[in-house]
């Protein structure tokens, strides 16, 4: 099989266009293809999915263990003839900023992946030698073979990668043009979705037809070829049978694929449903899961369907079990504000969300229910409720931190709260979660 990580010296380098390029090359050689990224993001992989036949999961080392990380890429490889896996942040960047757990050298390192980095290579020269031969041995077992040049000239990247890779000892896989060709812009919670990117798919079939010529595929291809112990893939018994629904729509959509996949194992059926566009939920709806996303962009037909919203209300006070992170915990407040004026949501508590002017409790946490359960999460929310409303029920602990508060709710045996959770590295959770959701259907039989 042939798998490699595409990291960077630091954020901002261009990973996810030189991914994207890459996955449509390798695509055009006939190869079937699975990508991941690791970290909490939800993004990202959309773009990923841009590329016409690619499956796409996340990895991430602090919310789940290594034989979740293990079983999840070993599962999604299954069938697969290369894997690409795009790295968040600096390669070393971890917990805290001050450690490498979590990082995506430590994904790497769990799954031994060879790593190729994409160096942002505009306004730099020989000086980049210096930096990745010290970034290269900065761990014995970083396993970086080579770099690929972004944002570059023609020119420069012939001069350039030549003499780096001489300096260095790494493999000089080619270079990328900066080029108006894919245009992936942010917004406050990062990049924009490729669903809202006009013309992505053009472009990313543009920045390959460009790069066939510019990136060495073959040497990359040839170098990243390796047997693989793919033996890491667990069984899980179906125990669970229930309809969950889980709201998936352009509001709210920022959910994990294998988090879906482990409820499905477990024997949940699930149906998909929008609160902007359908009235109701369904009948036979014994769990709902309100993901987060955006909803501060359609506040007006979030709130004009208030058939929808009664459905909601109606179904959390007879008992439905509900996980609703950070957007979908907003949803659950008396109202969202926007431009001076409150948009009415479901009221299943009395708060009203409001943008602040920065990223609130951000990071990593740990949360415990101080009665047995403990999940690890991640808090990415630009908008605040009142603490009256923010909930109480789990401590919430920073890695690498004595800061700790008290936060968000147990909800009808789920969960509501802002920081986003990660059912797939929380099984019991979910187990129980699911139990919680048979029980409500038993009742609602009886």
């Amino acid at each position: 099989m042939i798998s490699f990580m595409l990291s960077a010296l630091q954020s901002g380098s261009g990973k996810t266009m030189v991914t994207v390029t890459l996955l449509e090359l390798l695509r055009r050689r006939g190869l079937k293809l699975c990508s991941f990224k690791t970290g909490p993001d939800y993004i990202d992989p959309g773009f990923h999915r841009c590329v016409e036949g690619v499956d796409t999961h996340n990895l991430d080392l602090f919310m789940s263990d290594e034989d979740t990380v293990k079983s999840i890429y070993a599962e999604a490889c299954g069938g697969k003839d290369c894997a690409v896996i795009e790295g968040a942040m600096g390669f070393y960047d971890g917990l805290g900023g001050v450690s490498e757990k979590a990082s995506s050298y430590d994904v790497a390192r769990v799954l031994r992946l060879p790593v190729i980095i994409v160096i942002d290579a505009k306004g730099l020269s020989f000086s980049l030698s210096a930096v990745l031969k010290s970034f290269a041995e900065f761990r014995r077992n970083a396993n970086i073979l080579g770099f690929i040049l972004n944002r570059t000239s023609s020119v420069m990247a012939e001069r350039m990668g030549a003499a780096i890779a001489g300096e260095t000892g790494l493999k000089y896989f080619g270079y990328i043009e900066e080029s108006e060709g894919i245009k992936i812009e942010s917004r406050h919670l990062g990049l924009i979705r490729a669903s809202e990117n006009k013309g992505i798919i053009e472009g990313i079939k543009s920045s390959a037809d460009r790069a066939a010529d510019t990136i060495k595929l073959d040497e990359i291809m040839s170098s990243c070829r390796h047997e693989d112990d793919l033996c890491y893939i667990k069984d899980i018994t179906k125990s669970f049978d229930v309809k969950l629904c889980v709201v998936r729509d352009k509001a709210f959509s920022f959910i994990y694929r294998e988090s879906l996949e482990l409820f499905e194992k477990l024997g949940a059926e699930i149906e998909y449903v929008s609160l902007i566009d359908d009235e109701k939920l369904p009948d036979d709806c014994m769990g709902l899961y309100i993901p987060g996303g955006y909803p501060e962009l359609y506040l007006k037909e979030l709130s004009s369907n208030l058939s929808m919203r009664q459905s909601v209300k109606t179904a959390i006070e007879s008992g439905v079990p509900v996980i609703a992170e950070c957007g979908g915990f907003m949803y659950l407040q008396d109202s969202i504000e926007e431009d001076w004026k409150h948009y009415k949501m479901a009221g299943i508590y009395g708060g009203h969300a409001k943008k602040t002017k920065g990223l609130v409790r951000f990071g990593y946490v740990t949360m415990d229910d101080g009665n047995g359960i403990v999940m690890n999460g991640h808090s990415f929310h630009h908008y605040d409720i009142g603490i009256e409303n923010l909930g109480n029920e789990f401590m919430v602990t920073k890695p690498f931190s004595k800061k700790s508060w008290r936060e968000a709710y147990r909800l009808n045996g789920g969960y509501a709260g802002f920081p986003h959770l990660y059912p797939a590295g929380s099984k019991e959770f979910v187990k129980g979660f699911l139990k919680s959701c048979v029980k409500c259907r038993d009742q609602k039989k009886d």
